[in-house]
């Protein structure tokens, strides 16, 4: 998104008691109701973004939101959902490095019935 668009210069703004303002990439300037919208807020960095479905088109986007317009949409209704990172992320291990011939016979297990089964045992 352009954040020096006339209509949205601070990005994603409330509309009313219970709307937003967006900005959909093919549709251009809509107003969507905060109930159906989620914020994703990363815990590390304290950057949050605004993820919405486009009344007139039906794709789903998602805007950079400014920590300011956080708390007004909450309260208009967005749902808020904190993003962390997985403590797995920084583990380390002595098992050798995925290659090639691994990725091949995965793919293939994949054309077995019942796959889903040997990820169980």
């Amino acid at each position: 998104m352009r954040r020096d668009h006339p209509i949205f210069p601070q990005g994603p703004t409330p509309v009313g008691s219970e709307g937003v303002a967006v900005r959909c990439p093919d549709c251009g300037p809509v107003a969507v109701a905060a109930a159906v919208t989620t914020i994703f807020g990363d815990v590390e960095s304290g950057a949050h973004h605004l993820t919405f479905l486009c009344p007139g088109c039906g794709r789903r986007a998602t805007q950079f939101l400014p920590v300011q317009m956080v708390a007004p949409i909450v309260l208009s209704g967005a749902a808020l959902r904190a993003l962390t990172r997985p403590a797995e992320a920084d583990e380390t291990t002595d098992a050798p490095p995925i290659g090639e011939d691994d990725v091949a016979a995965f793919a293939a297990g994949l054309n077995q019935p019942a796959w889903e089964n040997e990820l169980l045992n």
